[in-house]
Formats: structure tokens, C-alpha cells, sequence
């Protein structure tokens, strides 16, 4: 019986990787947002691909089921086989062994017939059995084979879907991303929106900015067409003025000229009689300087004895309260050792087991009173010792004080013929020089020098300068964007005319000569201020030279002006001024007490103290205020102290001169810790910023720095200009009174802020000490400042 072969394919068609394009690997986001249609047809080809080999591992396990069903049922027949070979055996053995008839011969014949059939049978049993093992190796072989290509089937398959996942991640991720993109671009939209209503809102106002800059402009046409014509016509009147300054000069020269040999001869003849007077005068001088140096040791002797009882009494006062410290020592002392006895008691009492609390705390209780009261004593009795010093200090200083005035006021008395002579003498000789000097430059350039002609023009263009120095503040826009050319040029005017004031209003000579012991005491940024003494009176002044060429002229003629013209006794007096080359030496009273920064700086105020400054400032700007002046630079750099307590402002450089027509400024002009809000913002300003002003400086004064002093100039300016009205770091540390004061000094808006002349009659100045409490603080400042040097 045959097996019938079924028809099993022997090749399948197998897509190889590389054909499908499946990437081992997920590419980037942008690579599958662009192909996502290529990667789902790859995905059916492979499913397609997976479904026909399964269908074809299918039909080899059934071939194999087959394959091993007639495998089964040929071991059957083979083992069926054997069995009758092993009966045709024995068989064959019995005929062998028993000799029957041949009746049993032919038996046995047909019986070798059949196994003969059975043999061929058998033989071809076993060729089929042979045909059978080869099919079978054949089916193990393409088995195998097909489970090879199973596998790697397998591994495709399993590449394929971890691509299909990262694919359909990365399809997830694309769609999130366009998502966002969407959002992104909606918001987009939207401000793409808003910037062109922005920029139609901006073009109409551009738009309205050119029509205004148009109508600047031919406001600026006008002005210029204006300022033309006046100067064509300052000039026209120049040229008259001078052709006739010219004429009348050259009628001078020949006035001069025939009068100066007259006038020369007449001073011969008055020099030689002066000279004689002086002689006589001279001899009189020596005579009345001996009575009165007589004089003066007999006083000194007087004054010396004086001073020697004083300094007994000083030192009598000095042992009692040394003697008063050490009775308080001793009754510390004893205190001291009451409470060791006590505490030893307690112990002792301890020891033995006894307890009186009660009667031990009233003791501690008296004894910790008693300390109590010993220390408030010594407290007291210091403090009163202390003033006393202080008093007897100032008594002697006083006393002291006095006798020099007495010394220099004799001085003076004496050397006053002396000076009177020496300047008259100093006059003639000028006036000869001056002559002379005259006749040369005649020769010489064929013209003489006049101080007077120049100085009318100049005083006439003097209230000319005032009248314009407020224009660049309170100008308009349209003013302010005039041309670097005409700034310049109106900017050179300006200072000529001022040097020229300078050269007017400054003395002829030589500081060198007229001022001796010169020393330096300070420096800084517009120059160098020295000490020195007069030569003639012996008294004390302060020099202050600054560069003309780092400090602007009309500055420094402003200071002069205020100086020489506003006598107060809260202003530094103004002595005299020089100009020697390029500088100008401004001689002023010296204020032996340095600044009050100083003082701030090196020693603690009382509040008397306090409003003892702050009532001698306000009297010295309520004055400048009548007088429409603004200080506009009040810090403590600029209030300076004496010896004697006298407070002064200085520094007059940046004030401002108001007048009906300009009652307000709006320059930001000053120190930025100290200056107002209106002047921070550039707005327009009067007398009250200098109020603002002295409110920081009063803060400075309690608590050793302004407000804002850390932080850089520019941070300082913004939170001046935004903040709100500074405050003291503990409010609570001070009096109503005060505080009271410096919300009156403190007020943002300018109107509402108190004048000088209504915080003079504030109730914080009714505790101002005497302005002669503040010469132990200016003593002990000057002291602490010289010893770190």
C-alpha cells in the first residue's frame, strides 16, 4: 500500500527588510510628521506578509501530522513483517528437523510459495520503508529550513512592530506638536493683531508729532528771523558805541597828554611833603607805641594774675568732686562687701539647714536699692561734673577770647596811623605806576586802557545776563531743541560777560603781599581753600582758589554778588576777591569750627543741638528767601561752625537769583541725596526746595547719614523722584515735636510744604539749646579729626 504525497511548496515568498524600507530604528518628529502615509503602507505590506506565512505554517503542520501518521502505520507493518519471519523461521527449522511424508512436503512447498510472495512483499516493504526516511530527511530539512525562516519572520515581526510602536509614538508626539503649533499660531495671530493696532496707533501719532515739529519749526524760522534782527541791531549800536568810545578817547589822550606833565609835577612836590609828614607822624607812632606797650604788660599782669586765681578755683572745684567720686566709690565699695557678708550668711545658713528666704530677699532687695542709689548718684554727680567742666571750659575760653580781643583791638588801634600812612604812600605809588604804565602803552599801541567806559557797558549788560540765565530753564520744547551753534555761541557770551563783571567787581593787587601764613586746609573739586592772616589787621581768614577754567564764570560771579550783597549773620562774610592769571581767589570770613559733616560724622547731637542748627539755617534762608534767593545746594558740606557755636551757610555757587518775570526755576541743580522731588523731575521750583533740603539734613543729623546715601546716585534719584516722603529708621526713639518738624520740611508737594519764616515759629525750636552748647561737640570733632590725621 503507498502513501499518497501530498504537494507541499518548497519555496516561500519572503519579503526581505530592506524591500519593505522599515527603519530599525524611530526617526526624528519632523521626518514622520512629513511621511506618514509611507510608513502605514509599509505596515499593511507587512501584516499581508505575516498572514501568508501563517497560513503556510499552517499547511506544513498538517503535512507534518500526515507525514507522521504513515510513518506510524508503516512501523506497524514492518513490525508485522518481523513477526511472520520469525514463524516462517521456526517454520523452516521444524521441516528441517522432522523428516514426514511428502504429503507434508508439498504442505510445506506451498507454505515456502507464500513466504516467497511474503518476501517480495517485504522487500518491498522495505524499499518503501527506504522511500519513506528519505521524504522523511527531505520534511526535516525543509521543516527546518521553513522554521529558520520562521524565526527570522519572527524577528522582522517583532522589528516591524517596534517600529509600528515608535512610529505611532512619534505620530502621537507630531500630533501634540502641531497642537501646540496651532496654539502658537493662534497666539501669534493675536499679537500680530495687536502690533498693527499698535502701529496704526503709533503712525497717527507720529503723524501728529510731525505736524508739531512742522509748527516748531516755523516757530524756530520766527525766532531766528527774530534774533537776527536784534543782533544786527546790537551791532549797529556797538558800532556807534564805539566809533564813539573812539572819539572820545582820542580827545582824552590829548587831555591827558597835557595834563600829565602838570600832574606830575604837582605829586613831586605832594610826594615830598608826604614824605615829611610821615616822618614826623613816624616818630609819634614810636612814642605812643611805647606808652601803650607799657600799658598792655601792665595788664598782661593783671589778666595773668586773674587767669592763676581762676585756675586755683578750677582746681579747688577739680578736688572736691574727685573727693565727692570717691566718698561714691566707698559707698560702693561698702555695698560690695555688705552683699558678700550677705551672701555668705545665706550659704552658712544653708549648710546648718535654716531657711529665711524671706528675711535674705528684703536684704538683697535694700541692698540692690541701695546699689540703685549709689549709681544713680555717681551718674549725677558725673554729669553735673561734666557740665561744669564744661562750663568752667567755656568760661576760660571766654576769658581767654576776651583778652585777645582786648590785645587785638589795641593792635589795630595802634597800627592804624601806621596803615593809614603806608596805604596812602601805597596809593600815590600806585597811582604813579598806574600813570606810567598808561604813557607806555600809549606809546606803545598808541591807545589808553580806561577801566570806566568798560565798566558801564558791562554793568548795563549785567541785568541783561540776570534777565537770561533763568530763559534756558523755563523754555519751551521748541527752545530747548535749538542748535548746538547759537548754545555755543549765546554760552561764550555769557562768559565773557561775566569775566568781564569778574574784572569789574574783583580789587587790584597782590593777595601774596597783603595776606601772610598761608596753609592749606582743604581740597576737592573746585579747588583749594588755604588759611592765612592779613598783614595788616592780623586777622583770620579763609582763601579759597578755584580754576576760571574748571568752574563756570557765571557761577562764581553769582556767589560773589550774594556774598558781597546779603550781609547776615547766619551767611559767611565776604572779604575780597582776586584774579591772579587763571584762577580767582575768593577771600572769605574762616570758620575755625570746620563743616557740620564733620561734627555729624565724629560725634553724637543732641535734639537741642539739632534745633539749635536747624534755627540758626532757617534764619539765614528766610533772609535769602525775602531777598528771592535760592541756595539750591543746603547739605551739611555747606553749613560751616565756629569755634564760638556761630552756624553759616556757603557755597553760593549754585544758587539762583529770582525776578518778577522768572518766579520759578526748573534746572536740576545740586546734590541728589539732599534735593527735592520738583527738582529730580525737572520741574518748575522756588525758594521751598531749600526747606526739602534742610528736612534731610535735620534726618542726617540724627542718624548720621541722608536718606538713600547707600545706593548709588541714579537708584537715588529714581526713589526720591517715586518714593514717598523719607522716614526715620526708629520714629519712635523721637518726640511728636520733631517728627512733627520734619513732616513740615518733608512734604512732597511743594505748596503744602512750610516756608522759613512759618518754621521759624514751629514749637521743635523752642527746645534749641544756645548756640553756645554746640562748642563741646565742635571741640570734640575738630579733636578726633586732627588725631586720626
Amino acid at each position: 500500500m503507498r502513501l499518497k504525497r501530498r504537494a507541499v511548496p518548497t519555496h516561500f515568498h519572503v519579503l526581505p527588510l530592506h524591500s519593505l524600507n522599515i527603519p530599525k530604528q524611530p526617526k526624528q518628529l519632523a521626518v514622520a510628521e512629513r511621511k506618514p502615509s509611507f510608513s502605514e503602507r509599509e505596515l499593511a505590506v507587512v501584516e499581508e506578509t505575516v498572514e501568508e506565512w501563517q497560513l503556510q505554517k499552517d499547511l506544513l503542520k498538517e503535512e507534518k501530522a500526515d507525514l507522521t501518521k504513515a510513518l506510524a502505520k508503516g512501523r506497524e507493518r514492518v513490525y508485522w513483517l518481523l513477526q511472520r519471519r520469525g514463524a516462517l523461521l521456526c517454520l523452516t527449522e521444524a521441516t528441517a528437523i522432522c523428516h514426514q511424508p511428502k504429503s507434508a512436503s508439498r504442505g510445506l512447498e506451498q507454505l515456502l510459495q507464500d513466504f516467497s510472495c511474503q518476501g517480495h512483499t517485504l522487500a518491498q516493504v522495505t524499499r518503501e520503508k527506504e522511500l519513506l526516511v528519505h521524504e522523511r530527511a527531505a520534511l526535516e530539512a525543509r521543516v527546518a529550513a521553513m522554521e529558520r525562516d520562521l524565526q527570522g519572520l519572527s524577528e522582522q515581526l517583532a522589528e516591524a512592530r517596534s517600529v509600528k510602536e515608535s512610529v505611532q509614538c512619534s505620530l502621537f508626539e507630531a500630533q501634540q506638536h502641531v497642537s501646540q503649533l496651532e496654539m502658537v499660531r493662534s497666539h501669534l495671530q493675536l499679537q500680530v493683531h495687536t502690533i498693527t493696532q499698535a502701529k496704526e496707533v503709533i503712525q497717527g501719532d507720529v503723524q501728529c508729532l510731525r505736524h508739531d515739529l512742522e509748527a516748531q519749526r516755523s516757530l524756530m524760522k520766527q525766532e531766528r528771523e527774530e534774533v537776527a534782527q536784534q543782533l544786527q541791531w546790537t551791532e549797529e549800536q556797538c558800532s556807534q558805541t564805539l566809533g564813539l568810545w573812539e572819539r572820545a578817547q582820542e580827545e582824552e589822550k590829548r587831555k591827558l597828554l597835557q595834563n600829565l606833565a602838570s600832574e606830575l609835577k604837582g605829586q613831586r612836590l605832594e610826594m615830598q611833603e608826604l614824605l615829611k609828614q610821615q616822618q614826623n607822624l613816624m616818630a609819634e607812632v614810636e612814642r605812643e607805641h611805647e606808652r601803650t606797650l607799657f600799658e598792655m604788660m601792665q595788664e598782661a599782669a593783671t589778666m595773668k594774675a586773674e587767669q592763676e586765681k581762676l585756675l586755683q578755683e578750677v582746681e579747688r572745684e577739680k578736688t572736691a568732686l574727685l573727693e565727692r567720686l570717691c566718698q561714691t566709690q566707698v559707698e560702693l565699695l561698702q555695698t560690695r562687701q555688705q552683699l558678700g557678708q550677705l551672701r555668705q550668711q545665706v550659704k552658712e545658713e544653708r549648710e546648718n539647714g535654716q531657711n529665711i528666704k524671706e528675711k535674705l530677699e528684703a536684704e538683697l532687695q535694700e541692698a540692690r536699692s541701695k546699689m540703685k542709689a549709689a549709681e544713680r548718684r555717681q551718674k549725677e554727680e558725673m554729669a553735673r561734673l561734666q557740665e561744669e567742666i564744661s562750663l568752667l571750659l567755656q568760661h576760660r575760653e571766654a576769658l581767654q577770647n576776651q583778652v585777645l580781643q582786648e590785645k587785638a583791638r589795641e593792635k589795630t588801634a595802634l597800627l592804624e596811623k601806621l596803615c593809614r600812612t603806608q596805604v596812602e604812600l601805597l596809593q600815590t605809588q600806585q597811582q604813579l605806576e598806574q600813570r606810567r604804565q598808561e604813557v607806555r602803552e600809549e606809546r606803545e599801541n598808541g591807545q589808553i586802557y580806561r577801566g570806566e567806559p568798560d565798566s558801564e557797558p558791562v554793568a548795563a549788560a549785567a541785568p541783561s545776563n540776570e534777565a537770561s540765565t533763568p530763559q534756558p530753564e523755563n523754555s519751551s520744547p521748541s527752545s530747548s531743541s535749538s542748535s548746538r551753534l547759537d548754545a555755543e555761541q549765546l554760552r561764550e557770551l555769557r562768559e565773557e560777560q561775566s569775566l568781564k563783571l569778574l574784572r569789574s567787581i574783583v580789587s587790584v593787587g597782590d593777595p601774596l603781599k597783603k595776606y601772610t601764613g598761608w596753609e592749606n586746609i582743604g581740597k576737592g573739586g573746585f579747588g583749594t581753600v588755604y588759611r592765612a592772616f592779613d598783614a595788616v589787621t592780623g586777622g583770620e581768614v579763609a582763601i579759597k582758589l578755584v580754576n576760571l577754567h574748571q568752574q563756570r564764570k557765571e557761577e562764581l560771579l553769582k556767589e560773589i554778588l550774594v556774598l558781597r550783597e546779603k550781609n547776615h549773620p547766619n551767611i559767611v562774610t565776604y572779604v575780597d576777591s582776586y584774579l591772579v592769571s587763571q584762577e580767582l581767589w575768593l577771600v572769605m570770613e574762616h570758620m575755625d569750627g570746620g563743616s557740620l559733616t564733620d561734627v555729624i560724622s565724629e560725634t553724637w547731637m543732641a535734639v537741642g543741638q539739632i534745633a539749635a542748627v536747624c534755627q540758626e539755617c532757617l534764619q539765614g534762608l528766610a533772609f535769602l528767601h525775602s531777598n528771592r534767593v535760592i541756595h539750591r545746594d543746603i547739605k551739611s558740606d555747606n553749613i560751616l561752625l565756629g569755634l564760638d557755636g556761630a552756624v553759616k551757610l556757603a557755597d553760593f555757587g549754585l544758587c539762583a537769583q529770582l525776578t518778577p518775570e522768572h518766579g520759578k526755576r526748573s534746572s536740576m541743580v545740586g546734590t541728589v541725596y539732599w534735593m527735592a522731588p520738583e527738582v529730580v523731575r525737572s520741574q518748575p521750583y522756588g525758594p521751598k526746595v531749600d526747606i526739602w533740603s534742610l528736612g534731610i539734613v535735620a534726618i542726617e543729623m540724627l542718624e548720621g547719614e541722608p536718606p538713600y546715601f547707600k545706593e548709588s546716585p541714579s537708584m537715588a534719584q529714581d526713589l526720591i523722584a517715586r518714593e514717598r516722603t523719607p522716614k526715620l529708621q526708629n520714629p519712635w526713639l523721637h518726640s511728636s515735636l520733631l517728627l512733627d518738624f520734619l513732616n513740615c520740611c518733608l512734604q512732597r508737594d511743594e505748596e503744602r510744604r512750610a516756608s522759613a519764616q512759618e518754621l521759624l515759629q514751629h514749637p521743635f525750636l523752642q527746645s534749641a539749646e544756645p548756640v553756645s552748647r554746640l562748642v563741646p561737640v565742635i571741640i570734640a570733632a575738630k579733636q578726633s579729626r586732627e588725631y586720626r590725621r
